[in-house]
Order: C-alpha cells, then sequence, then structure tokens
C-alpha cells in the first residue's frame, strides 16, 4: 500500500471515528451535560491507523545512498528482492491475542449465563452502521439541502438533540420511514455478529435501531423475544428468558420509538421496566461494548439510577487512561478492557467457549441455569430436584452467601405466596444470623409478610423492629399493605397499627386515625371502641369522649361494664361539658342498666337539686324509697318525709 493511499485511509476512517454518543439520551437536561462525550465504542471498532513493520518493510525498495540500488546488483534480483518483500507484506497479520486476564472472568460468566450484552452504536458501525450523528447526518439528506438544515449540521457535533428534534419536526410523517431507511442493516449478518450471536449472553441490551442483533441471536430461524420501554409489563413478567431489550424502541413498531431526552425521561421512569433492568444490573454481569466512558456514565444515570450491585461489570474501552479505569471502577464497579478491536474480542471468546452448547443443561452448582430453566418449565422436576439438592449442599456447606442468592432467585418462580414467603424469611434469618445485618432482614422480613402475613411473621417482624428500632418504618409497611388484605382481617390489622402507632411510635393522633379506619370497617369492633375511648380520655378530647362512651356502652354486654360507662360519660357532660340534660339522659342510661343503683340516683338528685327541677326530683326520690325500703326502714321514711315537703 502507497503512502498516499495510507492516508487517504486513515482520513476516511477518521470520519468515521468522530465524537458522538451512543445513547440517543445526551443531555437530560434540556441538551446539557452530556452532549460532547466522545465515542470511544465507535474508535475501537475501527483499525488502529498506522504502519506494520512489515508494511513498512515493504515499501522501502533495498537501497543504497539516495534510494538507488547496490552497486553491481542486477535488475532482475532486485525486483526478485522486491517480489519476496511484497509477498511477505501480503502475507496476514496476526491480531494481538487477548490476555487472559481479560478473557478468562468473561469466558466464566458467559459460561454459567450470568452475562448481559448492552450494545451501543460503536457495536454496529463495525458492521459499517452509522453512529448516532452519522444517522443524524444521513436522515437530514432527506430534508434537502436548505439553510435550516446547514444550521443543523452546525450545531450536530454540540448539541445532537437540537438537530433530532428538527429532524423530527421537518420530516413530519415520513420520520419514521426515513429513520428505517437511515439504520439499516446489511442484509448479511456480518461475521462477528454470527459469532456473537453464538455466545451465551442471558439478555441483549441494545440502543440501536437495526434488527442486526436479533437476527444475529435467532436459533433455528427463530428469532429471541424483543421487548421495548412500553413492553415493560411483559418484560418483566419474562424477565428469566432471553430476550433482547430495545431501549430506543422498534421502528416496526411506531409507537415504541423514543428520539427525544423527554421521552427517553418518561419511557425510563416505569417502575415495571426498572425492575428488571435494575435486576439485570444486580444479579448479572453486564459487558458494554460500542460505548465510550462518557456514555456508560450517561447511561447509568438514566437505565440504572438507583441500582445497587456487587457484581463486577466490564465494558471495552480503549486507550483508557488509568485514572479513568480506576474511577470507573471505584463508582460503578466497572472494569475497562483495554481490546483496541471488537471483532477480535469476539472471536477470542467464541473461541475459548469452544462447543459449549448454551441449550444444554446447566451445571449442577448454576443457580441462575437451573432457576432459568424453571422459569420457562415450571413442571420441569430435574429442575427442582437439582435446586433441592444444591440448597441442601449450601446450607450444610455454611455458604450462606450463595444460600441466600439461590433463595432470592427462587422468588421470582415460585407461583405460591406462602412459597415466597418462605424464601424471603429464609434471606432474613441468614441476613441476621450469618450477616449480622439487622436491618436488611428487617426489610425482607417485611416483603415476607406482604406475601404471607401471618401471626408468626408478624412476631418476628416486631422482634426485629424492636431491636432495630424500626417502628416507624413498620407502621408505614402495615399500613400500605392493609388494602391488599382480606377484607375479614382489616380491622383488625388497622387496629394493630394503632397500638404500634400508641404504644411504640408515641404518636396518639395517628393511633386514633387507625382506629378510626377500623371502625369504618367494623363499626361495632369491641376493643377498637374500647381504644378510641382510651385515647380520647388520655387527649383530653371531652366532647368526643363522651360520644365514644356512649357508642361503647350501646354495644357493651355486660351490665355493670355498661353502668360504669354510663356513669363516666354523664359526669363528662355535668362537670366538663356543662351540659345539663344530656348528664340527665345519661344517668337514666345507667340507672337503665343498674337500677336503684344508690351513686346514680344520688347523682341525678344532686343534679335536679342544683337546677331546682323539683318535678323530676320528687320521681327519683321515690326510686331511692323503693331501693331501701326492704332494707333499711327509716331511711325509706326520711326520704318519705323530704318527698312530702318537696311537694
Amino acid at each position: 500500500m502507497s503512502k498516499r493511499n495510507r492516508h487517504r485511509q486513515r482520513e476516511a476512517q477518521s470520519g468515521s471515528t468522530e465524537k458522538d454518543s451512543q445513547v440517543a439520551g445526551d443531555g437530560a437536561d434540556g441538551e446539557e451535560g452530556g452532549e460532547e462525550e466522545t465515542n470511544a465504542g465507535d474508535a475501537a471498532a475501527e483499525a488502529k491507523a498506522g504502519e506494520t513493520p512489515v508494511e513498512a518493510k515493504a515499501e522501502e525498495p533495498a537501497a543504497g545512498k539516495g534510494g538507488e540500488a547496490p552497486a553491481g546488483e542486477p535488475l532482475a534480483a532486485a525486483m526478485a528482492a522486491g517480489g519476496a518483500a511484497l509477498a511477505v507484506a501480503a502475507a496476514p497479520v496476526e491480531p494481538p491475542a487477548i490476555a487472559p486476564a481479560i478473557l478468562d472472568p468473561l469466558v466464566e460468566r458467559l459460561r454459567a449465563g450470568r452475562c448481559v450484552l448492552v450494545a451501543g452504536n460503536g457495536l454496529e458501525s463495525t458492521a459499517g452502521m452509522p453512529t448516532y450523528r452519522q444517522l443524524l447526518e444521513r436522515m437530514l439528506m432527506f430534508i434537502g439541502e436548505t439553510a435550516e438544515v446547514a444550521d443543523a449540521r452546525q450545531v450536530l457535533d454540540r448539541r445532537p438533540f437540537v438537530t433530532a428534534g428538527f429532524i423530527r419536526r421537518r420530516l413530519g410523517d415520513r420520520f419514521l420511514s426515513v429513520l428505517r431507511d437511515a439504520s439499516v442493516a446489511p442484509a448479511e449478518v456480518p461475521e462477528p455478529f454470527k459469532l456473537l450471536g453464538q455466545l451465551p449472553f442471558r439478555a441483549v441490551v441494545s440502543t440501536g435501531y437495526s434488527d442486526i442483533l436479533t437476527r444475529a441471536f435467532s436459533r433455528d430461524g427463530l428469532a429471541p423475544p424483543v421487548y421495548t420501554l412500553h413492553d415493560a409489563a411483559d418484560l418483566k413478567r419474562d424477565s428469566r428468558k432471553r430476550f433482547i431489550l430495545k431501549v430506543l424502541g422498534e421502528p416496526s413498531r411506531p409507537e415504541t420509538v423514543i428520539w427525544t431526552s423527554q421521552e427517553i425521561q418518561q419511557a425510563l421512569s416505569l417502575d415495571a421496566y426498572r425492575d428488571v433492568v435494575h435486576h439485570l444490573f444486580k444479579n448479572r454481569s453486564l459487558l458494554f461494548l460500542g460505548f465510550s466512558a462518557e456514555d456508560i456514565e450517561l447511561l447509568f444515570t438514566r437505565l440504572f439510577a438507583g441500582a445497587h450491585s456487587e457484581a463486577t461489570h466490564y465494558a471495552v474501552l480503549p486507550r483508557l487512561s488509568r485514572l479513568e479505569a480506576d474511577d470507573l471502577q471505584a463508582v460503578f464497579n466497572i472494569r475497562a478492557l483495554d481490546v483496541a478491536e471488537l471483532p477480535v474480542l469476539i472471536r477470542a471468546l467464541r473461541d475459548a467457549l469452544g462447543d459449549f452448547n448454551a441449550d444444554a443443561p446447566p451445571d449442577d452448582d448454576d443457580i441462575e441455569g437451573w432457576v432459568g430453566v424453571l422459569s420457562q418449565e415450571p413442571d420441569r422436576a430435574d429442575a427442582r430436584d437439582k435446586l433441592d439438592a444444591l440448597e441442601k449442599r449450601l446450607r450444610e456447606g455454611d455458604q450462606h452467601e450463595r444460600l441466600m442468592e439461590l433463595h432470592l432467585a427462587m422468588i421470582e418462580v415460585e407461583t405460591l405466596a406462602q412459597a415466597r414467603g418462605r424464601r424471603l424469611r429464609e434471606v432474613a434469618k441468614i441476613l441476621e444470623e450469618k450477616v449480622g445485618d439487622l436491618g436488611k432482614s428487617f426489610t425482607a422480613l417485611v416483603e415476607s409478610f406482604k406475601e404471607d402475613p401471618t401471626p408468626e411473621v408478624r412476631g418476628e417482624l416486631e422482634r426485629l423492629a424492636a431491636a432495630t428500632g424500626l417502628w416507624t418504618d413498620l407502621v408505614t409497611e402495615y399500613t400500605q399493605l392493609i388494602p391488599t388484605l382480606k377484607q375479614e382481617t382489616r380491622a383488625e390489622h388497622w387496629l394493630h397499627v394503632a397500638v404500634l402507632y400508641g404504644d411504640k411510635v408515641g404518636h396518639a393522633d395517628y393511633a386514633l386515625s387507625s382506629v378510626e379506619e377500623a371502625l369504618k370497617i367494623d363499626p361495632i369492633l369491641g376493643p377498637a371502641l374500647e381504644m378510641k375511648v382510651k385515647l380520647l380520655r388520655n387527649a383530653e378530647r371531652w366532647k368526643e369522649l363522651a360520644v365514644a362512651l356512649g357508642v361503647r356502652a350501646e354495644h357493651e354486654a355486660s351490665p355493670a361494664a355498661r353502668f360504669e360507662m354510663y356513669l363516666e360519660q354523664a359526669d363528662l357532660f355535668e362537670s366538663r361539658l356543662h351540659d345539663g340534660p344530656s348528664a340527665i339522659k345519661a344517668y337514666r342510661a345507667a340507672l337503665a342498666a343498674e337500677p336503684g343503683n344508690p351513686e346514680a340516683l344520688a347523682a341525678l338528685e344532686q343534679l335536679y337539686r342544683r337546677h331546682s327541677d323539683f318535678a323530676p326530683l320528687l320521681g327519683v326520690l321515690d326510686e331511692k324509697i323503693a331501693a331501701v325500703a326492704s332494707t333499711d326502714a327509716a331511711r325509706a321514711v326520711e326520704l318519705r318525709k323530704e318527698a312530702a315537703a318537696l311537694a
């Protein structure tokens, strides 16, 4: 190759390695932040410019001083020497071997079914497809050459979303068809993508609009299920199957296409989607291909915001500085892989896996593998047997971290709430007894109670709440859980919440509100009525207490208890509320519960005397005479004389 041709080749390559962002989402805050990120993924997809020693040798003829052939050397010999040099130059150059330190961890995770591919546009660019900015440039061509198009090109590098918005507005109804045409993949799947499709990734997350990955990962003519952010609910249901998630949508389904920053933010806010993506991040190792470090940071702030993981993730980021690599590891637990050519890595991974059969039964200790089998075939007895045996081995070997991993994985495939609750209780037990983390144990028990709200679990929860001081958290969880409980248990549950608010949290108002909720469901629930009286008495809310005592007394079966309630109510009306008529009515209710009770008659007599209400007073004296006539004749005579004087 001549120097002139090599120079032209470098120019052509540099044209396809412009700074680019793979995720159509840079500049979430009104185009700011993240729009000047370099596309290391695109650069990684290109061959390094430069000469090999062999190429240099091929271009330099055997020459003496001034570039002439050595004196006396026959022309034929010189030509033969040149031909030999060209033959050497034409020999294929072996690509550099991938270091075991890079290859081995990826192979291990692929074999275990724990690796997820996250593919950026830089990966597709190795098949001659456009990067994000190149896609915008192609789409501008469909609009035509106008002053506005020229302006859009001016800002394309700095603010691609401004250009993207302009394209969508100008193309109108043609937008989707132009997007499909501009992002079309090669008719024949390139060899590196075929090899990539043979790798046993658990799932594929793509930021591209084309179908190249769908075709690459098809098996025997059957494509894997393809989801978008609009399919969040279905994706959550099928999250253990091998799938492709196209985060920016599928152009063949217009309603799923995401193009603007606002559309991305709205789509990523879906809880069902975040649950699936966070699960992948927490329980799998992600392999990023076709991204720059800036892209990955942007991706994490969007797709994985709030997710936490102890798993190590990997990203092909050639020529990343040591400082940048250390920061990526520290912040996101992503290990940067210095691999210049993605096809070389893909080939190395495929060769290292050899005849590995992704459809073969998992290894005996492959939790994710067997759980994945069970998720797709719930009746597979051998999968259950393998997981039961593995659970036993892990428990006997005191491998509590792996045992906890197994229980958490099984929660997703257990069909019965009681079974999920049991798994969560096992997790809580490990966290408390083996890990010593009472807070996390409490959280696991809360989730167990949501699945299986039994008195036994409630007792354990309240034991942990007492040990950790998490009473407020507990009553909050209890309150949120009530709508999911059976109707016949809700009133009792509200009452229990009230007890906790009153006795453990020290919030009487919330306790009273919870009692009221219980009484809305069951207006005559005795313990709730009793607690309401107690709370109102402690709060000195006399008028409400008087009413509550009357309601409580109406539903009290014991005459003695009913008498005491009406007597207290009468005293409240008389001494606190200065409501004589209501007090008289309460005293009469007390006497109905215990006819002739001297305490009630005496109180009623005093009330009538204070108000000089003699007619009813005579009736009270007659009642007192009747009550003592058979036991105290002298007192009966005195009362008759008093009544006669009043008359």
